[in-house]
C-alpha cells in the first residue's frame, strides 16, 4: 500500500516541528534538563534528549549526508533501579517513536514507527551519559515493511 510521496524537506520539517513542540510542553520544576551529543548506528549524527521529569523524556536524533537524511523522535519511559551499579546510575527505558529517511537515490521517502528498548548509564560526578537501544521498526511509507534499528551514543547533560 502506497501513501503520498513525501519530500526530504517535509520529513525534516515534520520532525523539527515535533522537536519545537516537545520543548514547549510544560513540565515540573525538576524537569527541563536537556542532553545533547552524538548517535552511531541506524542514525549517525546529532542526538538530543529532553527530560519532562525523572521518568519521561523525548529523544531526537538526526543524521545527514549529501544525498541522505535520517531522523527519529521517541517518547521514552525510564525505569530506575532495575539494574544496580556500584557507581553512577543506570536507567532501562522503552517507548514509542517515529522515524523518517530520505535518500536522493530512492524514489520514495521512508516513514514509520519504532518501539525502542534501551539502557542508559549516567557517569558519576560528570554530566555525561552513554546509551544504547534496539528498536523493532515498521515502515508505513512507501510500503509496509519490518526491520530492526540499533543505536549507540553519548550525551552531555546541561
Amino acid at each position: 500500500m502506497k501513501i503520498a510521496h513525501c519530500t526530504r524537506f517535509s520529513v525534516l520539517a515534520l520532525f523539527l516541528l515535533a522537536l519545537t513542540w516537545m520543548l514547549m510542553i510544560p513540565s515540573s520544576a525538576a524537569a527541563g534538563r536537556i542532553a545533547a551529543g552524538f548517535a552511531l548506528g541506524e542514525i549517525t549524527g546529532l542526538s538530543i534528549k529532553y527530560w519532562q521529569d525523572n521518568e519521561r523524556a523525548f529523544d531526537f536524533a538526526a543524521g545527514w549526508s549529501d544525498t541522505e537524511t535520517k531522523v527519529k523522535l521517541d517518547y521514552l519511559f525510564h525505569e530506575h533501579g532495575v539494574i544496580q551499579v556500584k557507581e553512577g546510575r543506570v536507567f532501562v527505558y522503552y517507548g514509542l517513536g517515529l522515524y523518517g529517511h530520505s535518500d536522493d537515490d530512492e524514489p520514495d521517502d521512508v516513514f514509520g514507527i519504532r518501539v525502542p528498548f534501551g539502557i542508559e548509564y549516567f557517569i558519576p560526578n560528570m554530566p555525561l551519559s552513554i546509551y544504547g537501544d534496539i528498536a523493532p521498526a515498521m515502515d508505513l511509507n512507501p510500503e509496509t515493511d519490518f526491520s530492526g534499528q540499533v543505536m549507540l551514543g553519548a550525551r552531555f547533560i546541561f
